[in-house]
């Protein structure tokens, strides 16, 4: 009886998981982005604030990179991972980011308490610039795991799903910040800093996305 319910939650599990895997619609034959090439920085994970898991999370940082390039791809967008010497081209769009926190979740909490409560998450911040310092947006993004998996496997899943959602903002243009509260109205200035010494962004950018941020204290 015991192994028939293991195995009855195996096979529901291996269907759930099996329809949950992202995609991403191609972009149309007339968009701006099949002219453009899009650099993805690996994220950055030094600063992660890390809780129910013992293992290192720098390795995630490439992990996104790497899933945002695939995804791109797919939606027929010329995208490459890049080092941080990487050369500069003027109009080239650049993404880059840092993963806020990394949560393993438990799986006691996730079999008999349920309604989200022990589940592994992960999130990101990050910008997406064009090269010249034109423009810059924003995107913050979050993703935890359903049913009951934790582990490595459920966080780089959690990783792929995130990716995606990042690669349709660039694709679509419409990005979101949700909920980023592990990301400080300070480290988004310094972040804004960072960019205007290194001359990435324009004074004017610099300025509207200094107001922006401002305003949402």
């Amino acid at each position: 009886m015991a192994k028939s319910v293991v195995a009855l939650l195996s096979a529901l599990l291996a269907i759930s998981l099996s329809g949950c895997e992202p995609t991403i619609r191609r972009i149309k034959p007339d968009s701006p982005l099949k002219k453009s090439v899009v650099v993805v920085r690996d994220f950055k994970a030094d600063d992660a604030e890390v809780t129910n898991w013992d293992s290192p999370v720098a390795a995630y940082g490439a992990e996104f990179a790497t899933q945002i390039v695939k995804a791109l791809r797919e939606a027929g967008v010329s995208a490459e991972k890049a080092s941080d010497s990487a050369g500069t081209a003027a109009g080239r769009i650049v993404v880059e980011g840092q993963v806020t926190f990394v949560d393993g979740g438990n799986r006691g909490l996730r079999c008999f308490v349920g309604y989200g409560a022990g589940s592994a998450s992960v999130g990101v911040s990050g910008l997406a610039r064009i090269e010249d310092g034109r423009r810059v947006e924003e995107f913050a993004v979050e993703r935890g795991s359903s049913w009951y998996d934790v582990g490595d496997d459920t966080l780089r899943r959690c990783i792929k799903a995130i990716s995606y959602d990042i690669a349709t903002m660039v694709t679509t243009g419409k990005f979101q910040m949700g909920e980023h509260k592990q990301r400080s109205i300070a480290a988004r200035l310094r972040e804004l800093d960072r960019l205007r010494e290194q001359r990435l962004v324009t004074p004017e950018e610099y300025e509207r996305k200094r107001s922006s941020i401002l305003n949402g204290l």
